[in-house]
């Protein structure tokens, strides 16, 4: 659902301030991402209840199941490996604490480790480059050099700039200031602690071949810097922030073992800006934020520019690219290192079953052959329901 702010806040005034701004330099207004047309500038629809919280899958798919006979749910559990019986899986080996355990399963192994430890775990138990799995001394199961490949992220960019008083929220975010907005989420279920960070977003074109929206912005009414105690804290002074990511990157990496240890984790190869599409699409979003923050409402407000830095030459290629090099960063969207397709070389077929065995599939973001064009959130929510529904449907078959 939408925000559920109070008319005329600091981020309300801010975010239609934003809005307001990339509309003057030439962006459409869009009032829902959601619908049939993802271009243009508007709100951030959020994962809130009517109440006001925010809605996590564990609260809305598991807390209901969590009484259901057949469901038991082991936490602080590390999988070693899938076990096989030929090529059929069988169950699975674990340790919790100093215990270590195995399960032996009657029907599938479901496997949802996310984008690094899926592929890492199919590898551990004898599933991928058959070269690979031979160089850290575990048994072949099956030979799928697709396992780990194909990485692919969205990488971003940080913008911040500091503004005047009332602009931002970062005075409200630490100590005593954010007890107001406590009392009023409790007691209304609105305002400051209803909202993500990010409130406004920017979907656009970055390349001009490019058919649909490439390039996300995700606009902040506050700005963030690394605390002495090592996590990140608000800024002392009113600040914005922006996220800028290429959505589509054409750069591929992989997920490989360092050994054949679980808890040993395994290594990652982003492969970020391999691609000059990558590099060219980050330079011409962060130029749109520069030109977005030129227009005359938003000067008005804003005062210095942090980063990048204000001697970084933003119309100049050698600059911004080096400041690109420099600041990437993941948005933590990985995806792909288990791909599905209907070809034979892909990890999974499109009902999500791992190739090369029998009575296993994957079902997480690391299934998704290409990244979405947007965060990659609801479309793991879908994987899952979609997941559930096909190994009901083979069930009965």
């Amino acid at each position: 659902m939408r925000h559920r702010l109070i008319k005329g806040d600091s981020v309300d005034r801010a975010t239609q301030l934003f809005i307001e701004g990339g509309q003057e330099a030439g962006l459409p207004y869009n009032p829902d991402f959601n619908d049939s047309v993802q271009e243009g500038i508007g709100w951030v629809d959020h994962s809130v209840s009517p109440k006001g919280k925010r809605d996590s899958t564990a609260a809305v798919f598991l807390k209901p199941a969590r009484k259901r006979p057949n469901l038991d749910v082991r936490a602080n559990a590390m999988v070693e490996r899938i076990t096989f019986d030929g090529k059929r899986a069988s169950g699975v080996i674990y340790t919790r604490g100093s215990v270590r355990e195995e399960v032996k399963c009657r029907g599938e192994v479901i496997l949802c480790g996310g984008v690094v430890n899926s592929p890492q775990t199919l590898m551990l138990s004898g599933v991928g480059p058959g070269d690979h799995l031979t160089e850290h001394g575990i048994d072949v199961v099956a030979d799928r050099p697709m396992v780990g490949g194909n990485l692919q992220d969205h990488m971003y960019l940080h913008w911040v700039h500091e503004v005047q008083e009332g602009y931002s929220i970062n005075a409200d975010i630490y100590g005593a200031r954010i007890l107001p907005h406590a009392l009023r989420y409790f007691t209304t279920g609105k305002g400051l602690l209803t909202i993500g960070v990010s409130t406004a977003y920017i979907f656009c074109k970055s390349l001009p071949h490019s058919d649909t929206p490439d390039t996300q912005v995700g606009f902040r009414p506050m700005s963030d810097e690394m605390l002495v105690s090592g996590t990140p804290g608000p800024h002392k002074f009113p600040g914005w922030s922006a996220s800028v990511s290429y959505l589509r990157p054409k750069s591929r990496g992989r997920i490989k073992l360092k050994s054949a240890n679980a808890n040993d984790h395994p290594a990652i190869y982003a492969n970020y800006l391999d691609h000059p599409d990558d590099m060219q699409s980050l330079m011409t979003a962060l130029r749109l934020v520069d030109k977005i923050y030129s227009t005359p409402k938003l000067a008005a407000i804003l005062k210095r520019r942090l980063n990048p830095d204000a001697d970084v030459n933003i119309h100049n290629d050698a600059e911004l690219e080096q400041y690109v090099h420099a600041f990437g960063n993941t948005m933590y969207h990985p995806v792909g290192s288990c791909m599905m397709s209907g070809q034979e070389d892909s990890v999974v077929d499109p009902r999500l079953r791992a190739r090369g065995v029998e009575g296993l599939r994957v079902a997480d973001a690391s299934v998704m052959p290409n990244i979405v064009s947007g965060n990659t959130n609801t479309a793991t929510v879908m994987i899952g329901e979609k997941a559930a529904q096909m190994i009901l449907e083979d069930a009965k078959s």
